[in-house]
């Protein structure tokens, strides 16, 4: 479910990042657009807790970067008002034509201020230049009402073990780890409401799978710890999930209204 920033003036950049040939290696087709997995429900569920939002109730939602949809998909099962973004106009047009919401709309520009109670960015923010950060997620709080959650999920920047997402993708532009997360809330006048790493489901799948988590899960947690207080001398680090997952929450305070990005022309975001 990765969206992203486009680079054009950047000679090492292909010409289209986000074309066919990236959509066919994600394994995003048009036949299986808005396709919902049971596990996947369970996934987004699990997440979405993290938020402290009362999640049974209508809310509306953006998603940023929809990518093959399966979280749309999962949004209006909920009865959820939803609305999406994407850098490729293909995926926009598979996301209309399953009648979703969906918009080629870079900065958020066509929804109104405190549109939104959630907007979520599966795997989106490694694809902003560190610089162009600040200026997105000051773009999010714009849209989001009081009290409202921006959930992000990203390669995990305090883990080694995250290297194999990271770097397997070209299109990656930034690392971020706890201490940038904590840093972009700073800037943009934001609360982080959660910070770890990325739900890990006890029962899903088959019965093979669900052994092997019950006896990795609980081990995991054990070796992150046993790390943490060798390395840093605390426990505050997630150093075993290959993804972070942070939930921003707008304050009572007003968001502040921009954040100036240092080269427009390189801030297309999605």
């Amino acid at each position: 479910m990765s969206t992203p920033v486009t680079n054009a003036q950047d000679p090492a950049m292909p010409s289209e990042p986000y074309g066919r040939a990236y959509r066919t290696w994600k394994g995003w087709a048009e036949s299986s657009f808005g396709e919902l997995s049971a596990v996947q429900r369970k996934y987004f569920l699990a997440e979405l807790r993290r938020t402290g939002l009362d999640l049974p109730r209508p809310l509306d939602v953006l998603e940023i970067g929809f990518g093959n949809g399966s979280f749309l998909a999962f949004a209006r099962q909920q009865g959820w008002r939803i609305s999406g973004t994407e850098m490729s106009q293909e995926l926009v047009n598979s996301a209309c034509a399953k009648g979703f919401d969906a918009r080629h709309d870079l900065e958020f520009a066509s929804f109104p201020e405190e549109s939104f109670d959630l907007v979520v960015a599966f795997d989106v923010l490694e694809h902003i230049e560190q610089h162009d950060l600040a200026a997105f997620v000051a773009r999010v709080l714009r849209v989001l009402r009081t009290g409202g959650r921006f959930l992000a999920r990203f390669p995990n920047g305090d883990s080694p073990f995250s290297c194999v997402f990271q770097n397997g993708d070209p299109t990656h532009r930034s690392w971020i780890g706890s201490f940038r997360a904590h840093s972009l809330a700073a800037e943009t006048g934001c609360e982080v409401a959660f910070l770890g790493g990325e739900t890990k489901l006890l029962f899903a799948g088959d019965l093979k799978s669900t052994l092997k988590r019950l006896i990795t899960i609980p081990a995991g947690f054990l070796m992150n710890a046993v790390l943490c207080a060798a390395v840093f001398d605390h426990t505050g680090f997630t150093l075993l999930s290959p993804n972070l997952v942070v939930v921003f929450k707008r304050p009572n305070l007003p968001a502040p209204a921009t954040i100036a990005s240092p080269d427009r022309s390189r801030n297309e975001l999605a």
